[in-house]
């Protein structure tokens, strides 16, 4: 594995294994999965995590999945290399819509990621709450 970046530590101390453990590091360009079964994380959201957590690692990027930011919300995948957070969720789901613009939330059962206009009606429903 390729040493880290300055850019690429600073978004890598941000997040941990567990909720507000901050000695408990996200081992890098490991996939962890919930095997589960749960409303939440089913196959489709598991493997989608997996093709969006290979399309990433493929292109030499360093990834962390289901890290924590904070004591209160876990990310599926942070991409050190490129700064981007995914959340992956199913577009139906109520729970997809109240990330910020700064997200990407990728829709898995639409096999997508959230467009401008989705972003745009998702801030309102955020604002209007």
């Amino acid at each position: 594995m390729k040493k880290l970046t300055q850019q690429e530590k600073a978004v890598w101390y941000k997040y941990n294994k567990v909720a507000g453990g901050g000695l408990n590091r996200c081992k890098i360009n490991s996939l962890n999965i919930d095997c589960q079964p749960r409303e939440r994380n089913h196959r489709p959201h598991e493997l989608a995590k997996f093709n969006l957590f290979y399309d990433h690692t493929e292109q030499g990027h360093l990834v962390i999945t289901e890290c924590w930011e904070g004591k209160d919300v876990r990310r599926d995948i942070v991409c050190l290399s490129c700064n981007q957070v995914i959340e992956i969720e199913n577009f139906s789901s109520k729970r997809g819509h109240r990330h910020p613009k700064s997200i990407e939330v990728f829709w898995y059962d639409l096999n997508r990621y959230r467009n401008k206009e989705e972003m745009i009606e998702d801030d309102a429903k955020l604002n209007n709450s």
